[in-house]
């Protein structure tokens, strides 16, 4: 039987010591809060996308250009 920990590591990215909690669903839960935020090793995000994605908020090339453009 392969330990929850790990195994929820390995799917999610999240390396297995930063996950916290002590049953299965804890443990994936906080995975579950960290992968919403942006934290994962399986695509490296930018800072500004790891906020982004604390905030809620969604931005791509064409919203930067406009936003720009619009001053």
């Amino acid at each position: 039987m392969t330990d929850p920990r790990t195994e929820i590591a390995e799917q999610t990215g999240i390396p297995a010591s930063a996950l916290r909690g002590t049953t299965r669903d804890e443990l994936q839960a906080h995975a579950d809060q960290l992968v919403a935020l942006g934290y994962s090793t399986q695509r490296d995000l930018s800072p500004a996308e790891i906020v982004d994605r604390a905030l809620g908020k969604t931005s791509d090339v064409d919203d930067i250009v406009n936003t720009a453009l619009n001053r």
